[in-house]
């Protein structure tokens, strides 16, 4: 989520100097003799073209290591429930917004918790 951030306030850094490029040249419009400015329009058009291509690469960049954090995180966490299952003989396992009523007893949710943060310090991304 920084790296998103970060990514987000520069764009709109980038985003204002651009503008700020495209309100000179309009007010240059007067000024420039027509294949200059032309030239100068065209320079811009390739810039901002540029800019938006970069930041789209840099986005899915972001999203792809996202991903891969969350499906790291899952695997941990599943192989804590595979072993908290096989350790208290328990045959399924459901979330609690996928069962209707139960007993809460029943319901190991604090225990699981408690193995999660423990044995979850920090993981490593498996790509």
């Amino acid at each position: 989520m920084k790296k998103k951030k970060k990514l987000i306030d520069q764009i709109k850094k980038e985003e204002k100097i651009l503008k700020e490029k495209e309100k000179s040249l309009v007010s240059q419009k007067n000024i420039l003799q027509e294949d200059e400015y032309l030239k100068l329009v065209e320079n811009l058009k390739i810039e901002i073209n540029e800019f938006n291509i970069s930041n789209q690469n840099k986005s899915k960049k972001i999203n792809v290591e996202n991903d891969q954090v969350t499906k790291s995180f899952l695997n941990e966490i599943n192989k804590i429930l595979k072993q908290f299952a096989e350790t208290n003989n328990i045959d399924i396992i459901l979330s609690s917004n996928q069962m209707l009523i139960g007993k809460s007893k029943l319901d190991v949710t604090q225990e699981l918790m408690k193995m999660v943060n423990e044995k979850i310090n920090k993981f490593e991304i498996k790509k």
